[in-house]
Order: C-alpha cells, then sequence, then structure tokens
C-alpha cells in the first residue's frame, strides 16, 4: 500500500460502507471500466441509488446514507482500495450470481453488459480524513485527484490476507458455477 496518494473514485456511499464493514470485496461497474491506478480512495456521494438495486437487508441503506453526509461540507475519507483483479463479465447471470455475496440484488444485472468486476482489497480508517471542500479537481468521468496526496497512515485492512483470498474465491467461483 502506498503512503500516500492523490486519486479517489467518485461512489456511493453505501458501498464504501459495505466494503468497510465486510460485507463483500467486488465491485461491479458497468461498461468498459477501468481504473487509471490500482490504488484509491473512495470519494463518497450521498446520492440516493434505486432501492430496487439493492438487496432486501440493505434497502435502508440509501437514507441512513444521506444522514451520514457531514453538514459542514467536508469530504470523509474512510476507504481507500487496492485492485487484485478486474474481469470482464457480459453474461448477466455471472451479475446476478453475485447478489448473496454483495449488498446489491440480481437486478443489477437487468440492465446491458459488459460489466467489469473488480476485486477489491479493502483498507479502512476508524476515524476518517477530513478534508475541507475544493481540495479535489476532476480527472475524468468518476476520478478526481487531490491537490495534495493524502497520507494512508492509520487505514489498515479489513480481512486478512486469506480471508480476502477465500471471499475472493467464492465470488469467482460463483460466477464460474452461474455458466
Amino acid at each position: 500500500m502506498k503512503n500516500e496518494n492523490p486519486i479517489a473514485l467518485k461512489e456511493w456511499v453505501a458501498l464504501g460502507q459495505a466494503l468497510r464493514e465486510g460485507w463483500q470485496v467486488v465491485m461491479i461497474k458497468p461498461g468498459d471500466f477501468r481504473p487509471p491506478e490500482k490504488e484509491f480512495f473512495l470519494y463518497p456521494l450521498y446520492e440516493m441509488v434505486d432501492p430496487a438495486l439493492l438487496g432486501p437487508r440493505f434497502k435502508s441503506w440509501p437514507a441512513q446514507a444521506v444522514k451520514m453526509r457531514p453538514s459542514d461540507g467536508r469530504v470523509n475519507l474512510s476507504v481507500y482500495l487496492t485492485v487484485d483483479s478486474v474481469l470482464t463479465v457480459t453474461d448477466p447471470r455471472k451479475i446476478k450470481s453475485l447478489a448473496a455475496l454483495t449488498i446489491w440484488s440480481d437486478a443489477l444485472a437487468g440492465g446491458k453488459g459488459p460489466w467489469q468486476v473488480l476485486t477489491v482489497r479493502c483498507y479502512r480508517k476508524p476515524r476518517p480524513v477530513e478534508l475541507d471542500p475544493g481540495l479535489e479537481e476532476p480527472v475524468s468521468g468518476d476520478w478526481i485527484r487531490f491537490k495534495k496526496p493524502v497520507p494512508t497512515a492509520g487505514f489498515f485492512p479489513v480481512f486478512s490476507a486469506e480471508v480476502f483470498e477465500d471471499k475472493k474465491q467464492a465470488a469467482l467461483a460463483a460466477m464460474a458455477d452461474a455458466s
């Protein structure tokens, strides 16, 4: 893991919560998504997501996410990711197979593929790095760059390397079994 990093992916705050709490080790992105870096922060977005895309136990997360937004406009970074692999998936059955291993429902596979399935190792920080607004600039699409690199000190892995590998293999096996 880098000591500091200026790159962040803008992503729905509930996905960051799911990764930080160990609900999943995969990210599912539509289209031809390719991370420009193997390591990055998650920049939390608080917009509502279609609740139909969430599994039953996670339907309340959109409302909870809005309550988590700092009222002073600051940005709280509490999730740092390292990308283990990126897989291009064209079969919606493979995306549906991940529903039991993520916060998403199988409705996520309702759109047109391809999808990019990223296996990611998540690092979390108990007390987020708080940044003042305006310290970031857009790079392209969902990516931003902070004007000054953000330190990763104090972030620790959600899972040991062995547990991460087990969870990653379970996701890969679920997709293989869906063929």
